[in-house]
């Protein structure tokens, strides 16, 4: 058994299997047992400042990695600023790799499983410009409840993955770059199907409070946040239904239709605002076609 400490990751890039960026510093221990044959080698891992492709944490990436009989095992663990994520499963490595073989492993079975809680999805906005942020209302230190519920399943080979889940949100927040305001209390079920994400239900709150209006003002809204009735809270008035085929992650082709009643929006670069009824649709994969009605 030995000891590392800080090894860069990205000296290592040119073996691993997933095609993407990594990076980080390594800390931990290896222990290598078994034949030159069959080796069996286990390593306890700290990854501080870990990244994966356009994803940059200032986090610990913690875990076990063992590897036999040319699989990787993984157990992962990340505690962030807003939730707890982990992954468990193996993928195909081929330690020919490291001494220059080439070896065809696009075909060898993987099986990971990810999940995450948390109350800000940190890094889908790096991969889609209209995205700003996915988060809540809720305070960063508050860790009893999230609002983002995750659980993807891969399975296939790695050259092509078959991904299966579910995604529960509860009153969320979504900003989006071309418009002011914010989506909010956003809940609802998406189901991931063999790399089809469909939309069970979901529902949102996109609407412009009055800034001239007096109830806006400290003492009335200080008053109203006293009282729970519903009488008093504006009500969902948007609805989101379609699905994306995210054969390709992170290109996913997009059949969204959204609907909202009374729904108030002003554009970043004041291009339009106002408040009417709408029916938009959204498809596309590398260009995004918008179209429908704003009354």
């Amino acid at each position: 058994e030995f000891t590392y400490e800080n090894v860069n990751i990205e000296q290592f890039n040119r073996y691993l299997p997933w095609g993407y960026e990594s990076r980080g510093f390594m800390t931990g221990n290896i222990d290598v047992k078994g034949t030159a044959a069959k080796p069996k080698i286990i390593s306890h891992m700290d990854i501080y400042q870990p990244g994966f492709d356009k994803i940059n944490m200032e986090d610990t990436l913690s875990g076990i990695f063992e590897f036999k009989e040319n699989k990787l095992g993984l157990n992962l663990s990340l505690q962030t600023k807003y939730g707890q994520y982990s992954g468990i499963g193996f993928i195909p490595l081929d330690l020919n790799l490291m001494i220059g073989s080439r070896v065809d492993i696009s075909k060898e079975p993987i099986d990971f499983v990810f999940t995450g809680i948390t109350n800000n999805v940190e890094f889908l906005p790096e991969y889609f410009d209209i995205l700003d942020s996915l988060t809540s209302d809720q305070f960063e230190n508050d860790n009893t409840s999230f609002n983002y519920n995750i659980r993807l399943e891969i399975s296939g080979t790695l050259e092509t993955p078959i991904r299966n889940g579910i995604v529960l949100i509860n009153r969320a927040s979504l900003y989006l770059d071309p418009i002011d305001e914010p989506i909010r209390n956003i809940s609802g079920s998406i189901s991931i199907i063999d790399n089809q994400l469909i939309i069970n239900k979901m529902t949102g709150l996109l609407y412009k409070e009055d800034e001239n209006s007096i109830m806006s003002l400290p003492f009335f809204s200080n008053i109203l946040n006293l009282f729970s009735s519903e009488d008093l809270k504006k009500q969902d008035n948007l609805n989101v239904s379609g699905s994306m085929d995210i054969t390709e992650f992170f290109n996913p082709k997009f059949a969204l239709n959204l609907r909202g009643d009374d729904v108030s929006i002003s554009s970043s670069y004041d291009l339009f605002h106002g408040s009417g009824t709408a029916d938009i649709n959204v498809t596309g994969r590398d260009t995004m076609y918008i179209s429908g009605d704003f009354i």
